[in-house]
């Protein structure tokens, strides 16, 4: 009959380990995220009661410090942490 008009594409499937493994740094990511951003509540909680001649909080949040990577057993895993810092005087 006819020719074959379609090439055949080969995609590259992950494996099931590949999947695994990328859940599991997604995980990892989730959990340290959460850990330090606890941890940065915590601190400011604790500090809460440090305030100004105004009445302003000393102890405040201050956006994020530069994501960096942390090398784990799953490879690296990019963090963002918290900023917490100390409110000038004006």
């Amino acid at each position: 009959m006819g020719e074959c008009t379609t090439d055949a594409i080969a995609f590259p499937v992950p494996s099931t380990e590949d999947v695994l493994t990328d859940v599991l740094r997604q995980g990892a990511q989730r959990m340290l995220a959460q850990a330090v951003e606890a941890e940065v509540a915590a601190y400011i909680e604790a500090h809460g009661d440090q305030r100004d001649g105004q009445g302003h909080r000393l102890v405040v949040r201050n956006g994020h410090k530069p994501e960096r990577t942390i090398q784990t057993g799953l490879g690296p895993v990019p963090v963002r942490q918290p900023r917490e810092g100390k409110r000038g005087h004006h």
